[in-house]
């Protein structure tokens, strides 16, 4: 089965992990009728592993289903994610945002496979946005950026990109970090 995963995940046999067949996938969007993201790569991968347990936790109350995907809610004001805490507990393998990790507590000590979303160049767009933001901002934003990127290359077993040029990007960033 984890064969089926890593093939639709398309992790190298290299970096595939050998654990338990529980995915969870942690977003920062709500999930609505028009969520955009459930027709993208992420949404056609999960119809591809139904075989397995994923769970896919956004904020407030899910309005959406699907068959083979447990669709579950969290509070993204409470500062430790109460509710997510019983899905991070009991999954094998976490695939979430790289911001998500800095602000989730139960995710920065894992002690199982951690798949980093890299997919939204975020700090990118952080950047591309921070001339309508006030200049005594920017140092607090770039720390803010650096601290997140950081945590999340140290975190992440594997990570997945949107192209070629973001690979290069993201892998700049892992050598940066001292990741090998």
């Amino acid at each position: 089965m984890h064969d089926q995963l890593a093939k639709a995940l398309k992790v190298p046999e290299v970096l595939q992990p050998h654990h338990g067949t529980r995915l969870l996938v942690i977003t920062h969007e709500t999930i609505g009728r028009r969520w955009q993201a459930w027709h993208s790569c992420l949404g056609t991968r999960l119809r591809a592993i139904e075989q397995y347990a994923v769970t896919l936790a956004a904020p407030g109350r899910p309005d959406r289903n699907h068959p083979g995907v447990c669709l579950v809610g969290y509070d993204a004001k409470d500062p430790y994610y109460r509710d997510l805490q019983p899905y991070i507990i009991s999954t094998d393998v976490i695939l979430a945002m790289a911001p998500l990790f800095a602000r989730i507590p139960g995710l920065q000590d894992l002690g199982k496979p951690a798949i980093v979303d890299l997919y939204d160049p975020f700090e990118l767009e952080k950047l591309a946005q921070s001339a309508a933001i006030d200049p005594r901002f920017h140092e607090q934003i770039d720390a803010e950026s650096a601290n997140e990127l950081e945590l999340a290359s140290s975190l992440g077993d594997f990570f997945i990109c949107a192209s070629e040029r973001q690979r290069d990007f993201w892998l700049g960033v892992l050598l940066d970090s001292g990741r090998p």
